[in-house]
């Protein structure tokens, strides 16, 4: 039975120079600025904590890692209790950026371009996914969750975006096979870039396989624009956007004491790293990013 073409929930529309001031743009804030100042602080607008210490606390020849970190409560007005927790809005790694960006179609110098995300609902209440006027770059960076396992639903939808029967099929299975999603997607933690590079890959195997079979009746220079139009699967940065959502904060336990530390929330961490299917590792985002975090501040 044919499935009815999908309607999209975001419209994305670049904006040319002239159509939006550059002051104006965003690039990971996570709230849309407020004139005047006068913030108060709640859960959708937090406060924005500075990290000032980080310690690694396994030693350098464990197989594991633990990340210690303090931040800056200073100036905030904010106090905490035992038994608080503190959250971590984590930014995504370079290299799944770049992988998600190959996945949608965006060069390197595209990643600054500036564009606009709206609600294609005119009646919708929340018009935007995040702060607008931003770039390629913020939306892979900060503001979609592009480590998330896609849901099956997502994974329906896909093959109308996919040329190649054998992607198509691959797709159409693992959106309608409840065990097959539960262990290709799930239990491999397979993100959207993987999960496309996966049918790609499904795509250039058929197209290499028919390649055999009629290697006798058609030319060199045919067979490499077949490949060509199957190895390529291109998803739009809209459909990532709606089906991914938004990067959300990882809440931590906060390990210090209000009593010994109360200008500064102390959080303790194990950093996630293990290998996973198809040749990859997989890394939390937030453990990652204080890793990283950590790094940056002990090199300089």
């Amino acid at each position: 039975m044919a499935c009815s073409a999908h309607e999209p929930e975001f419209i994305l529309t670049e904006l040319a120079e002239g159509q939006y001031e550059p002051d104006n743009i965003y690039h990971g804030e996570l709230t849309e600025r407020r004139a005047g100042g006068g913030y108060i602080y709640d859960i959708k607008r937090p406060y924005m904590a500075s990290l000032q210490v980080t310690r690694q606390l396994f030693a350098s020849e464990a197989k594991r890692q633990c990340v210690h970190a303090e931040v800056d409560l200073r100036g905030s007005n904010i106090s905490y209790t035992a038994g608080d927790h503190l959250a971590i809005w984590p930014i995504n790694s370079e290299h799944e950026v770049a992988r998600i960006a190959q996945v949608c179609g965006i060069s390197d110098e595209q990643l600054g371009t500036v564009g606009r995300v709206v609600s294609s609902d005119e009646t919708a209440t929340k018009k935007h996914p995040f702060p607008q006027p931003t770039t390629y770059c913020a939306i892979f960076r900060h503001y979609i969750d592009i480590n998330s396992c896609p849901s099956r639903e997502f994974v329906a939808i896909l093959p109308q975006f996919v040329s190649s029967p054998a992607a198509k099929a691959y797709l159409t299975r693992l959106g309608s096979d409840k065990e097959a999603y539960q262990h290709d997607v799930l239990e491999s933690h397979m993100n959207l870039a993987t999960l496309i590079e996966q049918a790609a890959a499904v795509a250039a195997a058929a197209a290499d396989d028919d390649d055999d079979d009629n290697n006798d009746n058609v030319n060199d220079d045919s067979v490499t624009a077949e490949k060509g139009s199957t190895d390529r699967i291109t998803i739009p940065v809209a459909l990532a956007i709606e089906g991914l959502g938004r990067l959300q904060p990882r809440y931590y336990s906060i390990s210090s004491s209000p009593k010994s530390s109360p200008d500064h929330a102390h959080v303790t961490a194990v950093v996630v790293d293990h290998e996973v299917a198809y040749n990859r590792r997989f890394q939390g985002v937030a453990t990652n990013y204080l890793l990283a975090a950590h790094n940056s501040l002990t090199t300089g």
